[in-house]
């Protein structure tokens, strides 16, 4: 017969799974308007850093005064919001695999998670408005794949920096300290939620 805290263990993965699937699911279906909750503070940010204005459009998104860049929904950054999410949200059950974690845990973690992914929408698009401005071809990479390599460095780099300030970097230390070994060891959490 399974125990008390096994229970709810499974319950807790139950609910954080079902909300990060209930996310995918609005997600898929959404329509630029539908995703303001998160393009709109993005756009606000990116038009402070970068000092662009971007007006938005109905249906198409927040397309800069020039007509050169538009943040669609593509660029949402639900994939990392939902992966940020689970990566803290599980990593309690980890750091601390004999309790479970509190149910205030979970509007917590997706609150952190979506500031999270605010910022670093705003870091990747800023960054993508600069590179636009770069000549279009160097001769070694496209802009798609420049587009795409900047997207896979500053995701998966936000999710390292996350995974480090929630204090799951604990993992594989002993007696306060940590080795470079168990320091590269570390960085296969965050490489696994980004990949999962």
């Amino acid at each position: 017969m399974m125990d008390a805290l096994n229970r709810k263990r499974i319950w807790y993965v139950l609910a954080v799974a079902g909300t990060a699937v209930a996310v995918k699911a609005f997600s898929s279906t959404s329509s630029v308007n539908d995703l303001l909750w998160i393009l709109a503070p993005t756009a606000g940010l990116v038009e402070l850093v970068t000092r662009s204005g971007f007006e938005f459009e109905s249906y198409a998104g927040y397309m800069n005064r020039d007509k050169t860049f538009l943040i669609a929904a593509s660029c949402s950054g639900i994939n990392f919001l939902v992966t940020s999410f689970l990566m803290l949200a599980y990593g309690s059950l980890i750091r601390a695999p004999g309790r479970i974690p509190k149910w205030s845990w979970i509007p917590v973690t997706a609150a952190a998670a979506y500031l999270t992914t605010i910022i670093a929408n705003t870091v990747r698009i800023s960054t993508a408005l600069r590179i636009q401005q770069v000549p279009a071809e160097t001769g070694l990479i496209s802009e798609a794949q420049a587009h795409r390599l900047e997207g896979i460095v500053v995701y998966f780099g936000f999710l390292v920096l996350l995974y480090y300030v929630s204090g799951l970097s604990q993992i594989g230390r002993r007696d306060g300290e940590q080795t470079s070994w168990s320091s590269i060891k570390s960085l296969l959490i965050p490489l696994a939620f980004y990949y999962s």
